[in-house]
């Protein structure tokens, strides 16, 4: 099954495939992109009319400052007066003029729904569905990591659901690939929030916990002025990303932990030069969620050491004294190589277990609508198997379910793990056998990443509702529409539960969720090479 790395936090320079120069060689300029990368618009904005660059250059800071801002007209009109044939821009500043208008152009469209400290974009369409769940998480997330950093932002953050990973691809400069293979998709970049709709991810994701992690990064950013380090950054981020709901959330979940007790097994360490530029640039999944784990658990070390408030001191002397092991030496009475080796010593001593079901995988991006429970065909080892497959799926076509599960339990009963396309095949049967007990047991015992799954969350509500174990099947359904809130049986199920329990409000709120998503115009459709 996938796991959702997101690889978060962006670093400009040297990132994006063009070497900045010219003008990010003039330090009265790069003094201010460096403020734009602190995150502070404002501050550019008010020394641009004295600022000892050229008009050109004015216009670009000006209108990138606005972009921060999310004031989408004004950063139009600026970035359209910038020449980027001026060969004096430099490559990398000319590349970005162009991706921060294209990014522009599309988000000036985008709805505008404020909160007591978000204002939170959206295309108008399905995606409005996100907007009856975002301010309750993303308030709830402010108030916990305001209290942890000590700090409240003076300025609603912007929050922006970008529809697809060619208008995310604007605001990160990554590719498709780089995006799928690494999970990336998220980031804490611009002043802003960017996450790609889970409506385009195959089967959702956590996003919530995405959310969270990102909102990490800027506070992070806004007491560091930009600061930290990205393995603190990432590290930091990983730790507190569900301690927003849950203070006592592990450092890592079993997929991180899994990587890294691989690593440690081989001797393997990911490095601070392989880390760099960012995570997201790695070329595998395996060594991104690696590098994750790492730093994950170094942070939790940290913290285990000194008390969480060591994140806090850390950022907050980031501010005014930029080199790390300033404070790695005033704190622990170490830099970061000595820090480093006890790390290490204590991580092998950490029993970190290894899970045979938790190979590390990005993730599946969508051009166009789909559903994860469509029944496909799957890859077959021979042609036995391929023909209890044939037979299997004519007899459930023909509504002879039992029937049909004899000829699938022959085509895995050598396998522990089912294949996923046979796992819907038998719970689909099991389902309409009436089957509680049965349709429970499959979905325990062969979803091998059940709580990021939202299809099989989905069956398991089914199994549990069936039972009566009312409350547990609410509890399993909410999971599913944090992970993917636009299958309307998700909500048509759930709002069955709530009318069983007398949920009034619930009932409410599902209705209008669903008479969204049956009115709501579809995107156009996508080539699916593009």
């Amino acid at each position: 099954m996938k796991t959702l790395l997101i690889s978060s936090f962006l670093l400009w320079v040297g990132f994006v495939p063009i070497q900045a120069q010219d003008w990010m060689d003039d330090a009265d300029f790069r003094t201010h992109y460096e403020t734009l990368r602190a995150l502070d618009p404002d501050q550019v904005l008010q020394a641009m009319p004295k600022a000892r660059v050229s008009d050109n250059a004015r216009n670009l800071l000006t209108g990138w400052a606005y972009y921060q801002k999310g004031n989408y007209g004004q950063a139009e009109s600026f970035l359209n007066k910038v020449n980027r044939e001026d060969k004096s821009m430099g490559k990398f500043i000319a590349y970005r003029a162009e991706e921060l208008l294209k990014s522009t152009e599309v988000l000036k469209s985008f709805k505008v729904v404020d909160t007591p400290h978000f204002s939170i974009r959206v295309q108008p369409g399905r995606d409005e569905v996100l907007l009856f769940y975002l301010e309750d998480v993303l308030e709830s997330a402010y108030e916990a990591y305001a209290r942890f950093f000590q700090f409240q932002p003076s300025e609603k953050i912007l929050v922006e659901i970008m529809p697809d990973h060619v208008v995310f691809s604007y605001a990160s400069a990554l590719t498709k690939s780089q995006i799928e293979t690494t999970g990336t998709v998220a980031l804490c970049v611009e002043n802003r929030l960017a996450v790609i709709s889970p409506r385009r991810v195959l089967m959702g994701y956590y996003w919530p916990d995405v959310l969270s992690h990102e909102l990490v990064h800027y506070f992070l950013t806004k007491i560091s002025r930009d600061h930290a380090p990205l393995w603190f950054q990432e590290g930091v981020a990983k730790y507190l990303e569900a301690r927003w709901e849950n203070p006592n959330a592990a450092a890592m979940d079993k997929h991180l932990e899994n990587a890294l007790a691989q690593g440690i097994a081989a001797d393997r360490w990911i490095t601070l030069e392989q880390m760099h530029p960012s995570f997201a640039a790695l070329p595998t999944a395996e060594l991104a969620q690696q590098a994750y784990a790492q730093v994950a658990s170094m942070v939790d070390f940290l913290t285990r050491r000194k008390g969480p408030e060591i994140i806090r001191q850390i950022g907050q002397g980031l501010a005014t004294e930029k080199e790390i092991n300033v404070h790695l030496k005033r704190i622990m009475g170490l830099d970061y190589a000595a820090i480093e080796a006890e790390w290490k010593e204590w991580a092998r001593n950490q029993n970190y277990q290894m899970f045979d079901t938790m190979a590390a995988h990005g993730v599946t991006l969508l051009d166009n609508d789909a559903k994860a429970d469509e029944l496909n065909t799957p890859e077959l080892k021979n042609e036995e198997q391929k023909k209890h497959l044939n037979l299997g799926d004519l007899l459930l076509e023909r509504q002879r379910y039992k029937a049909a599960l004899i000829q699938y339990d022959k085509l895995v009963q050598d396998q522990a793990v089912w294949p996923r396309q046979i796992q819907l095949r038998v719970l689909r049967c099991l389902e309409q056998m009436d089957d509680p007990d049965r349709l429970l047991e499959v979905v325990q015992k062969q979803a091998t990443d059940l709580e990021n799954d939202p299809t099989m969350l989905k069956y398991k509500a089914k199994a549990l509702a069936k039972l009566n174990r009312l409350p547990e099947a609410d509890a399993t359904l909410v999971r599913a529409i944090r992970l993917n809130p636009f299958d309307p049986n998700i909500q048509i199920q759930r709002r069955e539960i709530a009318e069983r329990l007398g949920r009034k409000e619930d009932i409410l709120k599902i209705n209008k969720v669903l008479e969204l998503l049956s009115t709501a115009p579809a995107p156009p459709e996508k080539d699916s090479k593009s």
